[in-house]
């Protein structure tokens, strides 16, 4: 659910942003922007549990108690892996070069940064995570 809710809130930032930039109209532009979030969709859950356990067992801190810095890496990093996958399909669907793909991914990809930073610290702080270090962190 966490990532439903934020890739609707990615999609309603983004495809304007595309139309804009792409002087595309809107229902294409929507049509690329939910392509780019259902794939976004799928990986998330990946990148977020491994994050959190890398942190977990870096820091011996609860992904709801990530400090500022933290979450701007986090929401960077959740942000800029997906681009794997997204450059390939928005290539296919408009026909652009793999360069004019990762500009446009790029540009996309800054919107959806300062989104997801906002809404995983309001998440996180509507719910708090009580986890136990497990052995070997620095607790």
């Amino acid at each position: 659910m966490q990532t439903v809710l934020l890739e609707g809130l990615c999609l309603l930032l983004v495809a304007p942003v595309y139309a804009v930039l792409t002087g595309h109209g809107a229902a294409e532009s929507l049509v690329v922007a939910a392509v780019v979030s259902v794939i976004s969709i799928a990986w998330s859950p990946f990148h977020n549990s491994l994050w959190d356990q890398v942190e977990l067992r870096r820091t011996g801190r609860a992904p709801s108690a990530r400090p500022p810095v933290a979450r701007a890496f986090h929401a960077l990093s959740h942000e800029m892996s997906p681009l794997v996958f997204t450059a390939p399909a928005v290539m296919m669907l408009e026909g652009l070069t793999l360069s004019q793909s990762m500009a446009v991914n790029l540009g996309l990809t800054a919107v959806n940064v300062v989104a997801t930073f906002a809404y995983f610290r309001a998440y996180d702080r509507l719910r708090p995570l009580a986890i136990r270090c497990p052995a070997g962190c620095p607790a």
